[in-house]
């Protein structure tokens, strides 16, 4: 099995990435920042990571990524996580989503987090385009 946070913590290193994660009353957000770039914060809900290594906050960033750049839609988004799509609350987190997650790819200059995800897991390498 490839050490995901070896690649993780170049690319981290080399973007000169910092995260944080801050608690808030629904949840929490991730916070990341790199030089010459506005800093992204990304909502997320549940349980907050316990710690503020950038690479570990990286990863759940990626979760997040993937379980909305993988789903077609709304409903299917809910359906994948075991959600109610009448729930307002979870329609207002959706949509949410879509401007930080788009930040954050451009902050790491990847197309797609889930793509990048896809890269992490098989321990390919992350510099030179991701």
């Amino acid at each position: 099995m490839p050490n995901v946070f070896a690649g993780l913590e170049r690319l981290v290193a080399s973007r000169q990435l910092q995260g944080r994660t801050e608690l808030t009353d629904s949840g929490f957000n991730l916070w990341f920042e790199a030089p010459e770039c506005p800093p992204v914060c990304l909502p997320g809900t549940g349980t907050p990571p316990p710690h503020d290594d950038t690479a570990r906050l990286l990863v759940r960033a990626l979760d997040i990524a993937v379980a909305y750049e993988v789903s077609d839609d709304f409903p299917d988004w809910c359906d994948e996580q075991g959600l109610d799509a009448a729930d307002p609350a979870e329609l207002a987190y959706f949509k949410s989503l879509d401007a930080p997650l788009h930040a954050l790819a451009a902050m790491l200059g990847c197309a797609s987090l889930a793509d990048l995800s896809v890269k992490v897991q098989m321990g390919r390498p992350l510099d030179g385009g991701v």
